[in-house]
C-alpha cells in the first residue's frame, strides 16, 4: 500500500509522517486507478495496478456508495457489520480476530445497523497537506 500511496502524493513519505499516518485520511480524496481484469477459475477480478491524481481538468466524481470505516479494534464494529456486503461479512466472521472479539464481548442481542462515522485523523498524518501533493 506504500508504494502506491506515494505514487499517488508524487513523493515519498518521511518516517514523521509514517508515524503519524492515519489511513482514514484517504477517505472520499479523488484518485484516478489503473485496474487489471485478471480470470482466476471462473471467477474475475479488478485489480489495481497503479494510482496517481487526477488531472487538473478532471473533476472527482460524486460517490456512489457512502464511506464507512470498518476497524476491529474499534469495540462498536460490530454495529456497521449489517452495512457489509454478505461476502465481505462472511469473511470478517470468519476471521480469527472476530472470533476473539465476539468471544471476549458479553452475550447481547445483536447490534442495531447504525451509520458509519468518520473519525478525524491527526495532525501530522502525512496527507495534512494533500491539496498540495496531488493536483486536483
Amino acid at each position: 500500500m506504500r508504494a502506491f500511496l506515494e505514487a499517488w502524493r508524487g513523493r515519498p513519505f518521511t518516517a514523521e509522517e509514517l508515524t503519524g499516518f492515519n489511513v482514514e485520511k484517504l477517505i472520499n480524496a479523488p484518485a484516478l486507478l489503473n485496474l487489471v481484469h485478471v480470470q482466476r477459475g471462473e471467477k474475475d477480478f479488478a485489480n489495481i495496478a497503479s494510482i496517481s491524481p487526477l488531472p487538473r481538468s478532471m473533476p472527482a466524481p460524486q460517490a456512489v456508495v457512502g464511506a464507512l470505516v470498518f476497524d476491529l479494534s474499534d469495540p462498536l464494529c460490530g454495529e456497521d457489520l449489517p452495512l457489509l456486503p454478505q461476502r465481505l461479512r462472511e469473511q470478517i466472521e470468519a476471521s480469527p480476530e472476530w472470533r476473539e472479539l465476539t468471544r471476549r464481548a458479553a452475550p447481547a442481542a445483536a447490534p442495531a445497523a447504525a451509520p458509519a462515522t468518520q473519525a478525524g485523523a491527526p495532525a501530522s498524518s502525512g496527507f495534512d497537506d494533500m491539496d498540495d501533493d496531488i493536483p486536483f
